[in-house]
């Protein structure tokens, strides 16, 4: 049978009434719109309904349904619960908990937190203890919050009120396991417990650069504790897991319970605004200078590796975990000599210098394909990039392609062979690649001007044969953009 023939149409209907009608029924309102829609001689009805990713929407009769095939379903209160978790501006942290007594907090861990708290504000009269567990969000209205409980809560009480979130901190070295140590409790003395543990496994690399000698750590302690903060901010608590730290040696990773939450992924973590899935628990670490309101935590991950050489961190994210990678004891004498000591640094430059002082030139491409999960805009950061660092390298050009070299007088200092001889029109071929990022199109004319050339000859014997633009038209018609790979 012709599906065609299937389709009887639908009688016309008053949108505004239907809209009105539908509304009728539902709680909360959603935001829909009702269109008549005439084909092939028939009438349909089509229905759009905005996603909404703060609320749930129920029937008047108080169903929350699925849809499921051509029908819908009511869902099942496990589904309700799973649907409700998952709106952005649903913060598990932030529930009080009626019943649960101040008493549930481990008092040892409430009075090294409120002396912190009295050191770092510096307030000229110090708050009770009652006002301080309501300032930094242990307490609302005087009731203690999840968040709270699991900041500074007694271990049993958190694990018969909330679940049982488990830590776990291994060493292991091959056949060797120096450490292995497993504990559950309160967010407050797991940070110090962690610390502890990560310190056994920092020590020393003695390096010597160009006469001088250095000593450099194999792990970075900044790196470290911005990764574990964020497994402990961003993990899932909704569910019962484990947060895990496993060295080898020469990797540290960290494993939390739970997926990326509001459109973070592995590809944007970097640049992405930060998003809070325990928005309660993040406002008291930040009260604690734990964690910062500006999302810095990966950006530092990653300028922490990076400064000695080391590869960037690696995300990954499974159904019920995210993992994060990081390089220990690995380092580049050259970078960290370089980088030691600056205060301001950016991810993309680190990335680029990093390749760049192993394989001494690279084309465009290949540069904006390496800092794409880090920024945005990869013209822009290549272009900051060679100007920040133009006493080591430079944008070079030839026929074949556009590539970010280190200069002559830079290779004995990155202890390379060599590095790439551009050609000595190299500088014309750089002029026309910034007019064509700047101009989609550009004629003979435009590159005669733009290079000096006073006969359209010497135009075009320059233009034959660049492989990195693309030509549309003939003669003196001709245009040309940069392909595809160059734009």
């Amino acid at each position: 049978m012709d599906w065609k023939e299937q389709l009887a149409g639908f009688q016309e209907v008053d949108t505004t009434e239907t809209e009105k009608r539908i509304k009728g029924k539902l709680q909360n309102l959603v935001n829909l719109r009702i269109e008549n829609i005439n084909f092939e001689d028939k009438n349909y009805v089509a229905m759009y309904v905005i996603h909404s990713l703060e609320s749930l929407v129920a029937t008047t009769s108080g169903k929350v349904c699925i849809r499921e095939g051509r029908d819908s379903r009511p869902m099942t209160p496990e589904e309700v619960e799973r649907a409700v978790k998952s709106l952005q501006n649903y913060d598990w942290s932030a529930d009080v908990l009626q019943r649960v007594e101040l008493s549930a907090l481990d008092e040892t861990h409430v009075n090294e937190a409120f002396s912190m708290y009295k050191s770092l504000m510096q307030q000229e009269t110090d708050p009770s203890k009652e006002n301080f567990l309501e300032s930094v969000g242990v307490t609302h209205n005087g009731i203690l919050t999840k968040g709270g409980l699991l900041f500074l809560g007694k271990q049993n009480i958190i694990r018969e009120q909330l679940g049982d979130y488990e830590y776990r901190f291994s060493w292991k070295e091959g056949t060797d396991l120096k450490i292995n140590e497993v504990w559950s409790g309160n967010i407050w003395n797991s940070l110090n417990k962690a610390k502890l543990l990560f310190e056994k496994c920092v020590t020393e690399i003695a390096i010597e650069f160009k006469g001088n000698k250095y000593k450099v750590p194999n792990l970075d302690p900044v790196a470290f504790h911005e990764a574990f903060l964020n497994a402990v901010v961003h993990r899932d608590y909704a569910v019962d897991g484990m947060i895990t730290v496993e060295f080898s040696g020469t990797e540290l990773s960290i494993t939390s319970p739970g997926t990326f939450y509001g459109e973070i992924t592995t590809e944007n973590i970097a640049y992405h605004s930060p998003r809070h899935r325990n928005k309660a628990l993040a406002r008291i670490l930040m009260t604690y200078r734990f964690v910062d309101r500006a999302g810095m935590g990966v950006l530092r991950m990653g300028i922490k590796s990076l400064v000695y050489g080391r590869k960037y961190p690696i995300f990954e994210e499974t159904a019920d975990s995210i993992n994060v990678s990081m390089q220990a004891e690995y380092i580049r004498p050259a970078i960290f000599v370089l980088t030691h000591g600056k205060q301001r640094l950016f991810l993309p430059d680190l990335i680029l210098l990093n390749t760049l002082s192993e394989k001494a030139y690279i084309s465009l491409p290949e540069c904006s394909d390496m800092i794409k999960k880090v920024t945005v805009d990869t013209s822009k950061a290549i272009i900051d990039f060679s100007n920040r660092w133009d006493t080591y390298l430079e944008i070079c050009g030839t026929k074949e392609g556009i590539l970010l070299r280190i200069k002559d007088n830079s290779v004995d200092f990155f202890d390379l062979h060599k590095t790439i001889k551009p050609p000595p029109n190299s500088d014309k071929f750089v002029k026309l690649f910034f007019m064509l990022k700047k101009h989609k199109w550009v004629s003979n004319e435009d590159v005669s001007t733009l290079l000096g050339y006073k006969q359209s000859q010497s135009t075009s014997r320059f233009l034959s044969g660049i492989e990195w633009i693309e030509r549309s038209g003939k003669g003196i018609a001709s245009k040309y953009q940069l392909s595809e790979e160059y734009e």
